[in-house]
């Protein structure tokens, strides 16, 4: 059997030859491609992709150098194993065949993938919701003194703080620190004005 080794390298998470020579292996061919993770662009992986065939194992450092979802991993799978090679992941241990055992993990790996894509998505439009109505109760409304003293009035006629409140963008504790400013700006008048 021949070995092959692919490596996807990258300015920001370099990946070292070296990493292949501590593995007891002698590779007949090296691909590398030096590229980011986010690049759907791999020329030497299609080239080693095609050089495939039942004689040859690929070998990968880890399952994230030939793909950056678990979707395109499943690609990536079936297509080597289409040549009828073997495929080791040396950091996640598997070595994959094309056998039952083989099909069955990876398609419960794309569910699982699947699942979470739709957990990262309700977590982003429930985060959105969050934010959206936090950002309406934190909007502040700007009252006249007109209005404000007509907020004290109804409380004075025995109207609660909170009744009050719920027909307004404002909360009770805001309205309370409103009637206490009425009531000094009252009491303040009365020192000057005498009875």
């Amino acid at each position: 059997m021949q070995h092959i080794a692919y490596l996807r390298d990258s300015k920001t998470y370099p990946v070292e030859i070296e990493q292949l020579k501590t593995e007891p292996i002698e590779y007949s061919e090296i691909y590398i491609d030096i590229v980011n993770a986010k690049s759907l662009r791999r020329p030497e992986l299609e080239k080693c992709i095609a050089s495939l065939n039942a004689d040859k194992r690929l070998h990968v450092q880890s399952a994230d150098r030939l793909a950056r979802s678990a979707i395109q991993l499943r690609g990536f799978v079936e297509a080597i194993l289409e040549t009828e090679a073997s495929i080791h992941f040396h950091e996640e241990g598997f070595i994959l065949t094309d056998d039952d055992e083989t099909k069955t993990m990876l398609r419960m790996l794309e569910c699982v993938a699947d699942l979470d894509s739709r957990i990262f998505t309700e977590t982003m439009l429930e985060s959105k919701f969050i934010k959206k109505r936090s950002a309406v109760k934190k909007t502040k409304f700007t009252y006249s003194e007109d209005e404000m003293i007509l907020f004290y009035k109804r409380h004075e006629n025995g109207e609660s703080a909170t009744d009050i409140a719920s027909g307004l963008t404002i909360g009770t504790s805001s309205l309370y620190r409103i009637f206490k400013r009425i009531e000094e700006k009252i009491s303040s008048v009365d020192r000057i004005v005498p009875k």
